[in-house]
């Protein structure tokens, strides 16, 4: 059994890698434990697999490890002379350095081994042959394989090395990338190196990012084409007092796609969630981004922007571009949550100023439990922010106030108005405090967010439109005449309003009775059906006959009925009927009983 295999063994067995380490403090259910297992035991599989690969290589002579073939080997280059005696320094785990290097006398090379060691390689170039050839060689090594330092492990050498790993796995990380290093070439390298590997393999695929932005334009150019109706907006800067003047500098991106734009005006209630992400880049850098609400209470990516921060020049940009848009206007009727960042607040103040701005309630939260800790306060506060009328708000407040006075005062002095159910504004016919969506939006993206600028817009516009047509197909499905979520909802509300009694008081206000609690309200008195003319009210539904001509069953004439009749004959000729030949018929006689022949006697 080799080295690699007594590895796997012990990562199968057990250790840091294995089922033995702590996935989490909570408690896992068996089947969230196997799911975890699981992808474990895939991870290592992969890291196994990408090691085995790399070592086949170095073994099949894939690396271009020829430096130990003799004195007289050739080379095409220094260069090539250099690669070949990184390679082996890597695979034998030497830690080989360079003691000549003259580019100047026949391009010489000197390399030797740690102090002591015997090892020592020379190499020149020939200009008769004009290729570099190998003058000098003794591989024997009187020293022991390092594990934790070699100066020949570059990371632009490994970033070759896992160059295909990198484009089908562009999100490595760099855990992985340490334990594959390890295993493959039996170095032990920290995370930064992987870091370094990361973006050394980037830059091989991708190129620079000055050419990446270079085509910014263009892409821009083909979006406007497919899509007339979408906006996307580009922000450059340019320094116009440098002789000549360079290249302008990219500073903001806007985009709003056309579907996505009528898809909020005409479906969707006025209320955009507004927040900010990091890119996860090494340039920097903000993604600003507008989520709203679907029919079925799910996100509803609006438009975002890759901006150089969240400042106010770029948050004011950002609304700005908005109303243009969505067609805002100066704001009325329109709802915008988010934080309590000052620039979002000003913003919304100089461009949407009739706009309803509440605040993230569980930001506040989040502020708030700071000092006040515990499950009572904290269940305290959201029923606080979610009481939809007023009686309930000072119930709690109230209560609260019992149990904690700071804690009230501390509470009130973040303005309830901007985050409690109880002061909101009817208009938009939305009970959202809270920062779900904008929150869900950038989980979305959250790994496209490691991508340069076209890469990452490209990959939110696919996973967009990949989701649409999923939710449109989830609504064909659907046999509901609501959406699903608003059917679980009303579901709810119906197994609610079993318990409470309802008491008319007039045609349009109700009494609602729910245990101790009462509600008197209005209700709507809604229309009543415009009735025909010839309906009979005492019977609706059902025309009376008026208006209709009679038809006299005597004489068969249109004008009057039987009754009124003057024509004696039709009626006389006309058959009896069943009841009038009964009557008519004679009595038969009986013979007198005794009884009646003693009453006449």
């Amino acid at each position: 059994m080799d080295d690699e295999d007594e590895q796997q063994n012990e990562v199968l067995i057990g250790g840091s890698d294995g089922y033995d380490s702590v996935v989490d403090e909570e408690p896992l259910t068996a089947r969230e434990r196997v799911r975890t297992c699981t992808a474990k035991l895939l991870q290592i599989t992969n890291q196994l697999q990408i090691a085995n690969q790399l070592q086949r290589e170095a073994a099949e002579g894939k690396l271009g490890c020829e430096a130990d073939r003799g004195v007289g080997q050739r080379f095409s280059s220094r260069d090539a002379f250099r690669d070949a005696v990184s390679k082996y320094a890597i695979l034998q785990g030497r830690n080989l350095t360079y003691d000549i290097s003259n580019t100047k006398v026949n391009q010489r090379l000197g390399v030797k081994c740690v102090e002591g060691c015997a090892f020592y390689l020379y190499g020149a170039w020939e200009s008769r042959r004009a290729t570099f050839v190998v003058k000098n060689m003794q591989l024997e090594h009187t020293c022991h394989k390092n594990m934790k330092r070699n100066r020949q492990l570059k990371s632009k050498w490994v970033a070759k090395q896992i160059l295909k790993v990198s484009k089908n796995r562009p999100h490595w990380p760099a855990k992985e990338i340490v334990e594959t290093i390890k295993r493959a070439f039996k170095v032990v390298v920290q995370r930064g190196f992987a870091y370094k590997v990361k973006y050394a393999s980037h830059k091989m695929l991708h190129g620079s990012m000055h050419d990446h932005y270079a085509k910014v334009g263009g892409y821009i150019a083909a979006l406007k084409a497919s899509s007339p109706g979408s906006c996307v907006e580009l922000v450059t800067v340019t320094k116009l007092n440098k002789q000549p003047a360079p290249p302008p500098v990219f500073q903001r991106l806007f985009t709003c796609f056309e579907g996505l734009k009528k898809g909020w005006v005409d479906g969707c209630r006025k209320v955009i969630c507004v927040d900010g992400c990091f890119l996860k880049t090494f340039l920097g850098g903000k993604l600003l981004s507008a989520v709203g609400r679907d029919g079925n209470e799910q996100m509803y990516p609006i438009a975002w922007a890759v901006a150089e921060g969240k400042n106010n020049l770029s948050w004011e940009w950002f609304f700005e571009q908005l109303k243009n848009n969505l067609g805002l206007g100066d704001g009325e009727g329109v709802c915008i949550i988010s934080d309590e960042h000052m620039a979002i607040l000003n913003g919304v103040t100089n461009v949407l100023p009739k706009a309803e701005h509440r605040h993230y309630a569980r930001h506040i939260y989040a502020l708030w439990h700071k000092t006040y800790k515990g499950d009572e306060l904290k269940l305290m506060f959201w029923k606080i922010a979610k009481s939809y009328n007023m009686a309930d708000y000072k119930e709690n407040l109230e209560t609260l106030e019992k149990l904690d006075p700071d804690a009230t005062n501390a509470f009130t002095a973040y303005n309830p108005r901007l985050f409690c159910r109880a002061f909101l504004d009817t208009t938009v016919k939305s009970d959202v405090i809270t920062s779900n969506m904008a929150v869900t939006f950038n989980g979305y993206i959250i790994n496209t967010r490691t991508k340069h600028l076209i890469y990452m817009l490209e990959e939110i516009r696919a996973s967009l439109i990949q989701r649409l047509v999923l939710k449109r197909m989830e609504m064909h499905k659907c046999s509901s005449f609501l959406c699903p979520n608003i059917q679980k909802r009303l579901e709810k509300e119906k197994n609610k309003a079993a318990y409470c009694d309802v008491m008319p008081s007039s045609e349009t206000l109700f009494n609602v009775s729910y245990q101790l609690d009462s509600l008197v309200g209005l209700a709507d008195p809604g229309k009543n059906r415009i009735k025909d003319p010839y309906e009979n009210p005492s019977k609706p539904g059902h025309l009376t006959r008026t208006g209709m001509e009679i038809t006299c069953n005597n004489c068969q004439l249109k004008g009057h009925n039987k009754r009124r009749c003057g024509n004696p004959t039709s009626f006389a000729s006309e058959p009896l009927t069943k009841k009038q030949a009964t009557a008519a018929q004679p009595q038969p006689q009986h013979p007198p009983t005794e009884a009646e022949a003693q009453s006449h006697q």
